[in-house]
């Protein structure tokens, strides 16, 4: 991505997040990526085209970033302990993306049902990992349950670290012992 696209990118997650989609104004966008308002329409043609490149470029972050934690030759239960520390670092990372994504999950604009087909995949990538586990078959129900579940995690983890401040501190250990074998 070039340099400008970029500046785009990070304002607009910025002003996004603090002020979700509908309050969010191109003025603004364009005045915190430092670029002129033509420049930021010569490459997005509305503030809905640049939501759904926000959201395509964050994900595929997201989803590259697991893809590389599961091409790792590592054993399974390895590999969901490192996907979820991998995932624990991009979400405190990227806090203000998180916010932006929790904003639009629900609707049925385009930039929403986007959304969900981007978590959609990455969801497969977490039940690919956990389909490596090799324990009893589960439905479909199950799996997805858990693969939800796993994501729930993730954010929980994030809402957490913001509350308390320990983003420093590494908690993806007792996430991983609560998600896989429950707190009771």
């Amino acid at each position: 991505m070039n340099k400008t696209k970029e500046a785009i990118y990070k304002a607009s997650v910025d002003v996004f997040s603090q002020s979700g989609y509908t309050g969010a104004a191109m003025d603004e966008i364009a005045e915190r990526a430092n670029v002129a308002k033509g420049t930021l329409y010569y490459h997005f043609k509305s503030k809905e085209d640049l939501f759904l490149f926000v959201m395509q470029t964050g994900l595929g972050h997201m989803i590259d970033d697991a893809k590389k934690v599961i091409g790792k030759p590592l054993a399974p239960m390895d590999k969901i302990t490192e996907l979820c520390k991998s995932q624990l670092r991009v979400v405190r990372k990227n806090e203000n993306f998180v916010k932006v994504i929790l904003s639009q999950l629900f609707g049925q604009e385009e930039r929403q049902r986007l959304l969900r087909g981007k978590l959609n995949e990455y969801a497969q990538l977490i039940r690919e990992c956990i389909g490596e586990l090799g324990v009893e078959k589960h439905t479909e129900k199950e799996t997805s349950a858990a693969v939800f579940g796993f994501l729930g995690t993730m954010v929980s983890a994030a809402v957490y670290s913001a509350m308390t401040g320990t983003q420093k501190k590494d908690i993806s250990g007792l996430l991983i012992q609560n998600y896989l074998h429950g707190i009771l």
